[in-house]
């Protein structure tokens, strides 16, 4: 958008001292008074441009501390894994559990800061990843405890979509896991829209 701001003010600045040159212009104060306005338009796009980079660096940032901290705290980063015995289920009630849904509502807003990110959200990638961190929650994020579906519509619809991912594979996981419930896990991973 910038180069495209600049290109234009380029070409007018070239069609104005043409028109100079052939005497169309004799008023100098308003073509500069328009060169003042394309620059000021330039400018505007570069700190719009500026102010969006800065945006995807601190979503960006935001989520590489919640990587940071999966790192620190593995005990806590796919807590509703194995299916046959999640560590979910081994968080006591008081300092574990209370710091285990601390790290999950990090995750949360980890995922409404990158999708609240035009150019992060558009990007192939994000939707998957948030998605497969909700389901390595699955079990606390369906469970009363977790207050879910009060967040932004599109986080809303991460985390069911990674809720039902778990209930799929955990259905294909068991010894005689359904075809239907692989045809609905497969349909799944593949469409994942913001």
């Amino acid at each position: 958008m910038v180069i495209a701001i600049c290109i234009a003010a380029v070409v007018f600045g070239v069609f104005v001292v043409r028109k100079l040159r052939l005497g169309k212009y004799s008023d100098v104060s308003g073509i500069s008074s328009l060169l003042t306005f394309l620059v000021a338009v330039a400018a505007a796009g570069v700190a719009y441009n500026q102010l969006n980079e800065s945006r995807v660096a601190a979503a960006k940032s935001i989520y590489r501390e919640y990587l940071s901290t999966a790192l620190s705290h593995p005990k806590f980063s796919a807590a509703s894994y194995p299916f046959n015995d999640p560590k979910f289920n081994s968080f006591k009630a008081g300092a574990d559990l209370e710091l285990y849904e601390n790290y999950v509502a990090y995750l949360i807003f980890s995922a409404e800061e990158v999708l609240e990110v035009d150019d992060l959200r558009a990007q192939r990638g994000w939707c998957e990843t948030i998605r497969d961190q909700f389901k390595y929650h699955a079990l606390y994020l369906s469970s009363p405890m977790a207050n879910a579906m009060q967040y932004s519509e599109v986080v809303d619809k991460l985390i069911r979509e990674g809720i039902n991912m778990y209930l799929l594979e955990k259905e294909v996981d068991a010894s005689n896991g359904s075809p239907a419930a692989r045809i609905m896990l497969e349909q799944l991973r593949s469409d994942c829209q913001p």
